[in-house]
């Protein structure tokens, strides 16, 4: 079993943000990767912030603008496709120079950002991360 999870270090012990699927006194191999402050707890006036920018950010535009966009053509899909794809190896060949934990704390902090702006989203999140980790390991 591989598991990336976020802890929180004091007083010389490592508390993991939830509770882990290990038997008590079971040795685990531990790969320390430093995540920044400010995204191990957001910060609630950055949160509340953003928020109220969306807000009236959404307020200013037409109904139009906001709702989802009308079906594509088969062109308009592929040239999507095509830009999607570049963007995926682009984005693949940018990971290589990075380990699987940097990348997996990245995730954690960002996941740590969408929680705050976006209550109760935790389950789905968790689900799609879990779903990513297991293709991953």
């Amino acid at each position: 079993m591989h598991q990336v999870v976020t802890a929180t270090y004091q007083n010389g012990v490592l508390q993991p943000t939830h509770r882990l699927p290990l038997a008590d006194r079971q040795r685990v191999l531990v790969i320390i990767v430093p995540l920044p402050q400010a995204t191990a707890q957001p910060d609630p006036a950055r949160v509340t912030m953003l928020k109220e920018r969306a807000a009236i950010w959404l307020s200013q535009q037409s109904p139009q603008a906001v709702r989802p966009p009308s079906p594509l053509s088969s062109v308009q899909q592929q040239a999507l496709d095509d830009d999607f794809d570049a963007a995926l190896t682009e984005i693949r060949a940018r990971s290589d120079r990075y380990s699987k934990a940097e990348i997996a704390a990245d995730v954690e902090a960002a996941l740590a950002e969408v929680r705050a702006l976006i209550p109760g989203a935790s389950p789905e999140l968790d689900a799609e991360l879990a779903t990513i980790l297991a293709k991953w390991s």
